[in-house]
């Protein structure tokens, strides 16, 4: 249930929302372009026409993921690992679950990096020739 405070928050940014969500699809739609040109990057592609994403959060996929994020943080842009297979966790690991190598393939290889709306064009052009020349 919402408090008064976060709806006092939350309600003058609801007409910004389908703003904020298509500034986030422009920059995915960058970032797919650019990442199409080099051979050591890739994204999760969907195959489905029906498919909407979210754009919270832009995965890079790489063999070279940690390289990659030195390489971007070395150029003040900031990128995080996000993905945890479930089954690596203490609470799960008793489940016997099958052999799970996309899953921890996938770990090994997603690198998030920014999306959010606040970007500015300059930002979005840095990080997109970042990943370019990487």
């Amino acid at each position: 249930m919402f408090t008064d405070i976060n709806a006092a928050i939350a309600l003058p940014q609801l007409p910004l929302l389908k703003e904020n969500f298509s500034k986030r699809e422009l920059i995915r739609s960058e970032y797919c372009r650019v990442i199409e040109g080099n051979d050591k990057l890739d994204f999760s592609k969907q195959t489905q026409s029906n498919v909407q994403y979210s754009n919270y959060f832009y995965t890079v996929l790489t063999d070279e993921r940690d390289e990659l994020a030195s390489y971007l943080k070395a150029n003040d842009v900031y990128s995080t690992f996000r993905y945890f297979p479930l089954h690596k966790i203490e609470l799960f690991r008793d489940f016997n679950t099958p052999n799970l190598n996309g899953a921890n393939l996938f770990s090994e290889r997603a690198l998030n990096i920014p999306i959010h709306h606040n970007l500015s064009d300059s930002n979005i052009e840095h990080i997109s020739k970042l990943l370019q020349d990487y």
